[in-house]
């Protein structure tokens, strides 16, 4: 069987909800805030996640104690319809609080945190290709390094870019360049992967980059109506000339290796 043909020479991952599984996340959130407020444990803690989602993710000192109290704010109104959405009492301001900071903590916690599925393997498969990957990401530098390296990619990219390291945030196509200087490839043979729609597709597209929309829920993978979606990170090899007769040989060849050694 022929070789897929290798249309992308590098490859930039998005971290947040594309590398690092931010539905996991939180949901563990979720049930922590649950565990603290006794009268919210009737939730389905997969269901209620996503509508319990505070726009702050971090904490001031990360983020500008100004830019956290603003966000804080926001923050509050989301939780108090997230009440009325399940038919709950109006939360007194205790219960807000309670809710937050709980959620807050728990979403940092390091043990809430994982890789989305097959997404290490898949940049193990790259570099062992010699395709270099970096990581593009809005967020402040040290909290995103932090994050990729705790679920385990950070040492398997080539260089994790952040919004506050470029002083632009996606999809700014000063990103996009940023990413490109660092991975000395053409535009029209990179690759971006990530899944917000207007951030890493739209953004993408017009710096000239190709773009794939990362999207679990997906039905499958493909070109849907012009636009490539991938329900899993391995969907990238194919595209940058990784088949599975390759894989799987690699593999073998790697299982022989270590045989020996230990004969």
């Amino acid at each position: 069987m022929a070789a897929p043909r290798k249309d992308f020479d590098a490859v930039i991952f998005d971290l947040d909800c594309t590398l690092a599984d931010g539905k996991y996340n939180s949901q563990q959130a979720m049930i922590a805030v649950q565990q603290a407020l006794p009268h919210l444990r009737g939730l389905d803690s997969v269901y209620a996640a996503p509508y319990f989602h505070p726009p702050v993710r971090h904490f001031a000192e990360q983020i500008g104690q100004e830019r956290f109290n603003r966000h804080l704010e926001d923050a509050h109104r989301l939780i108090q319809s997230f009440y009325s959405i399940f038919g709950l009492h109006a939360p007194n301001t205790q219960e807000v609080d309670i809710s937050y900071h709980t959620w807050l903590a728990a979403y940092g916690q390091r043990g809430n945190r994982r890789a989305t599925p097959s997404s290490i393997e898949t940049l193990r498969r790259l570099r062992q290709r010699g395709i270099p990957v970096v990581i593009l990401t809005n967020g402040a530098q040290q909290f995103q390094t932090h994050k990729a390296r705790e679920i385990g990619v950070l040492e398997h990219v080539d260089e994790l870019i952040s919004s506050e390291s470029v002083g632009s945030r996606k999809p700014s196509s000063r990103m996009f360049d940023a990413a490109l200087e660092r991975l000395g490839t053409q535009r029209h043979r990179t690759l971006m992967v990530g899944d917000c729609f207007q951030n890493d597709v739209i953004g993408v597209r017009k710096a000239g980059l190709g773009a794939v929309l990362y999207n679990p829920s997906s039905s499958s993978s493909g070109d849907h109506y012009g636009l490539y979606y991938i329900r899993n990170s391995s969907d990238v090899l194919p595209l940058c000339g990784i088949g599975a007769e390759e894989e799987e040989l690699t593999e073998n060849l790697g299982s022989l290796s270590l045989r020996e050694e230990q004969e």
